[in-house]
């Protein structure tokens, strides 16, 4: 074969491969899916099933209840307002994604990333997060929820919602958790290093924090009756005006923590160490 006939066969190689590439794209109801896709307010659903490369779509108030959105970019994505219930987001990158007053209830996001990203507001009841990366991502809530009846017959009002949620082992480095409601949240072994986590306001009633490090951790003003605090790196700590009543805190350090205006009552103290360094069953004199 001459040269030329060479690249003509080569030419057509390539024009061949690229319109099998182009016919591949996917479309679901209008949506064509691909990086910076525009697929606002679409209607979804169970019909996404991608993986593929959605960095910067925008799919602000799309319905995708049950979409299967695993391992996909979504990296830069607009997801506010959007229907996320009962998808699944496992190992999903949502980088510097939006997901402001997103509905997620259910929803699995194990071992995404989640950095930088912007979940205030959002409803995550009982979704999974088991080993997602929040570093310096914001869950920030418009207003502090109300700790739960007896309590309170306080009307919530909005806020981020992480109730039931499974943090287990997820990264929370810088993450911002103010006024989050994360009311029987399970966030055992999770780590908030090399910078702290922000809780100011959080309810963390009935959650679990135990086998976690949250060195330098402010929870001012958080709720946090009946949480289980056991084997959990609390040195530094801001508890001012914390609210600690039933907690029960097991072999856990909390030197240098600040415990100004915070109350215990009923809680259980078990090998703590307390803030000026002494290792004690009672309650630490603050």
């Amino acid at each position: 074969m001459t040269s030329a006939r060479r690249f003509v066969a080569s030419v057509a190689m390539l024009a061949i491969l690229f319109t099998a590439g182009t016919a591949q794209a996917k479309t679901v109801n209008g949506c064509v899916l691909k990086a910076k896709a525009k697929c606002s307010s679409k209607k979804l659903n169970w019909k996404l099933s991608y993986h593929g490369n959605l960095s910067g779509a925008n799919f602000r108030k799309a319905k995708m209840r049950g979409a299967d959105l695993s391992d996909a970019n979504l990296k830069g994505a607009d997801l506010r307002s959007a229907d996320l219930t009962n998808a699944n987001l496992t190992g999903a990158n949502l980088k510097n994604a939006k997901l402001n007053n997103v509905s997620a209830e259910n929803s699995n996001f194990y071992g995404a990333s989640l950095t930088k990203a912007v979940l205030s507001n959002g409803n995550f009841s009982n979704a999974g997060f088991y080993g997602a990366d929040f570093t310096n991502a914001n869950l920030a809530g418009s207003n502090s929820p109300p700790p739960p009846p007896p309590f309170s017959n306080e009307t919530p009002k909005t806020t981020t919602n992480l109730i039931n949620a499974n943090l287990w082992g997820s990264t929370l480095s810088g993450t911002n958790l103010t006024n989050v409601n994360l009311e029987n949240a399970n966030l055992y072994g999770s780590v908030a290093s090399p910078s702290p986590a922000n809780f100011t306001g959080s309810l963390l009633y009935s959650a679990n924090l135990s086998s976690s490090i949250f060195d330098g951790a402010n929870f001012t003003e958080a709720f946090m009756h009946a949480s289980s605090i056991q084997i959990t790196a609390l040195d530094g700590a801001n508890f001012t005006n914390a609210s600690l009543g039933s907690v029960v805190i097991i072999n856990s350090s909390f030197i240098g923590a600040i415990f100004t205006g915070a109350i215990f009552p009923r809680a259980v103290w078990i090998n703590v160490t307390c803030p000026n360094g002494t290792t004690q069953s009672t309650p630490c004199a603050v």
